[in-house]
């Protein structure tokens, strides 16, 4: 059986960074979350890194494993949630699992990654 997404839910922009002396934003915060065919829940944040000028840097993706992420939570409530438990191990998502959720992050949700999305089925 080849691995495939069942399911995901894109948040769009949960959050910024404060807007710096310049009134300029330097960082903005996205997360999708993802099922995969062998069970995985595994979250994308995806953040936009700008200068104190706004002046594109770069962006980042870490992709991480979630164990405690439920798909009928809103962004608040599953943020929140995680500063209510104890701390866990951080498990970064690596082979065919970070391949599969990365290339559908970029080829089907960047150029929309500002809209947040209902439970979407595969």
């Amino acid at each position: 059986m080849s691995l495939s997404i069942v399911r995901y839910r894109n948040y769009g922009k949960a959050m910024e960074a404060e807007p710096n002396k310049n009134n300029i934003v330097t960082h903005n915060f996205y997360w999708c979350f993802f099922e995969l065919s062998n069970g995985a829940i595994i979250d994308v944040h995806y953040t936009e890194n700008y200068d104190d000028n706004g002046v594109d840097i770069g962006d980042d993706y870490t992709i991480s494993y979630q164990e405690d992420y439920s798909f009928d939570l809103s962004f608040r409530e599953w943020f929140e949630g995680t500063f209510k438990k104890p701390a866990e191990p951080f498990y970064q998502v690596s082979g065919d699992e970070y391949d599969l959720v990365k290339e559908f992050y970029v080829q089907n949700i960047y150029e929309i990654r500002d809209k947040e999305t209902e439970i979407e089925y595969i």
